[in-house]
C-alpha cells in the first residue's frame, strides 16, 4: 500500500500537480519560534522546522471533509452507469464467452454513454431504459439475480459498506500522511502582534527569517516541495471520494489492486486539504512547504529577537550570528507604541547606526 501511496505522492509533487509559479514566492518567509533548544539549533545548523499538520493550532487544519449525502448519490449515478460491466462480470450473460459473442466487454461500455446527454451531464432517464433494455438480454434467473443486485446498489446496506470502505481507505490515506509527510509553516510578515504572542512565547521568543532568493527551486529538491501559499475560506472544501469507488470497483471485478500512479484526483484533493484554513486565521500570511524530512535545509538570513527575550537567550543568538554572519535584530516600542526592531547585529558584525 505504501507503495501505492509513494507513487501517487510523487506524481503531485513532481509533476507539479499542486505547484506554482516560483516566481510568485516571497525573497523572505519567516517562522515563529518560542525559544526551545532546538529552535536555536534551526539558526546555528540553519534549517526550518518540520511538523505533522496535526499538530496545528486548527484543529480543522488539515481535516478530511466529505459530503456524504453528495457522494453517496454520486456513487449510485455512477454503479448505473456501469452497470453493463456489473453484468458482464457479474451476471454473466449468455454468450459472453464465445470469441464473437454479442456480449463482449466493449459493448457493454460503449453502451455506458447511452446514459449521458450531449453535454456529458447524466440523464437519469436514460439510465432506466438502458437498464431495461440490459434486462431484455438476461435468462429469467439472471433477470432475477440483476433486480437482487440493483436493490443492493441502491440499498442502506450498500451505502453502509461503502461508507466503511471509503472510511478505511481514508484512514489509511491519513496515516501515511502522518508516517511520511510533515509541514513546514513560514509567513511573509516578521512584525506580527497576535503572532508574536501566539507563536513566539509572547515576545519572550525569536523569529527567524529565511531568504529564498538563494534557493533554486527545481525537481532535485525531492523530497522538499515547492512552496504553497495557504488559502484562507469561509467553508473548508470538501473532497470527493468517488475515485476510490472507482479503485474498489476495479479491485472487486478484476480481483488485483488498482495501482495507478496516473490516477492522482484523491490524492491530489487530500494533499490540498494541507494548503487550507479557515478564514479566521487569515492574519498568519502563511506559507507551507511539504517534507518528507523535519529538517528542511533554507539559508537564515536575519533572526528577530523579541523585547522580552532573556539575557542568557539573546548571548546565545549573538554568538550563534557572530559565528555564522547572521543579522541580528530586537524588538522595541517607539514613542507611538508602534513595533520597531533595532539592528544589533549587520551580517554578523556589531552594528553601529552612527556609522550606517
Amino acid at each position: 500500500m505504501n507503495k501505492y501511496f509513494d507513487n501517487i505522492l510523487s506524481s503531485v509533487i513532481m509533476k507539479k500537480t499542486v505547484r506554482i509559479d516560483t516566481t510568485q514566492y516571497p525573497q523572505y518567509v519567516y517562522n515563529y519560534r518560542p525559544g526551545k533548544p532546538h529552535d536555536f539549533n534551526s539558526v546555528k545548523e540553519q534549517y526550518l522546522w518540520t511538523a505533522l499538520p496535526e499538530m496545528s493550532k486548527d484543529e480543522k487544519d488539515s481535516f478530511i471533509n466529505i459530503d456524504w449525502p453528495k457522494e453517496l448519490e454520486l456513487i449510485e449515478r455512477w454503479m448505473l452507469a456501469h452497470v453493463g460491466e456489473i453484468i458482464y462480470y457479474k451476471i454473466k450473460p449468455i454468450g459472453m464467452r464465445k470469441k464473437k459473442g454479442k456480449y463482449k466487454l466493449a459493448q457493454f461500455k460503449r453502451e455506458q454513454t447511452k446514459y449521458l446527454n450531449t453535454d456529458g451531464s447524466y440523464n437519469n432517464e436514460k439510465a432506466k431504459t438502458a437498464i431495461l433494455l440490459h434486462q431484455k438480454r438476461l435468462s429469467l434467473e439472471q433477470q432475477h439475480k440483476f433486480h437482487k443486485l440493483i436493490e443492493y446498489i441502491y440499498s442502506d446496506k450498500f451505502k453502509k459498506e461503502v461508507q466503511d470502505y471509503v472510511q478505511n481507505s481514508i484512514n489509511q490515506i491519513k496515516h501515511y500522511l502522518r508516517e511520511n509527510v510533515l509541514i513546514g509553516c513560514v509567513t511573509t510578515e516578521y512584525n506580527n502582534p497576535t503572532m508574536w504572542e501566539n507563536y513566539a512565547r509572547d515576545k519572550r521568543g525569536f523569529v527567524i527569517e529565511y531568504d529564498l532568493s538563494k534557493i533554486k527551486f527545481d525537481d532535485s529538491m525531492y523530497p522538499i516541495s515547492e512552496l504553497f501559499p495557504i488559502e484562507y475560506v469561509n467553508d473548508l472544501p470538501y473532497v470527493s471520494i468517488l475515485p476510490l469507488i472507482k479503485r474498489a470497483f476495479h479491485d472487486k471485478l478484476y480481483n488485483e489492486e488498482y495501482v495507478n500512479p496516473k490516477n492522482t484526483e484523491l490524492f491530489t484533493n487530500i494533499l490540498k486539504q494541507l494548503l487550507v484554513k479557515r478564514q479566521k486565521y487569515n492574519f498568519e500570511c502563511e506559507w507551507r512547504f511539504i517534507s518528507r524530512t523535519n529538517k528542511l535545509s533554507l539559508p537564515v538570513s536575519a533572526v528577530y529577537m523579541g523585547r522580552y527575550i532573556c539575557k542568557t537567550s539573546e548571548n546565545k543568538l549573538i554568538q550563534i550570528c557572530k559565528k555564522k554572519k547572521i543579522s541580528l535584530y530586537k524588538q522595541y516600542l517607539d514613542p507611538n507604541n508602534d513595533m520597531q526592531f533595532e539592528c544589533i547585529l549587520k551580517n554578523g558584525e556589531y552594528y553601529d547606526k552612527n556609522e550606517g
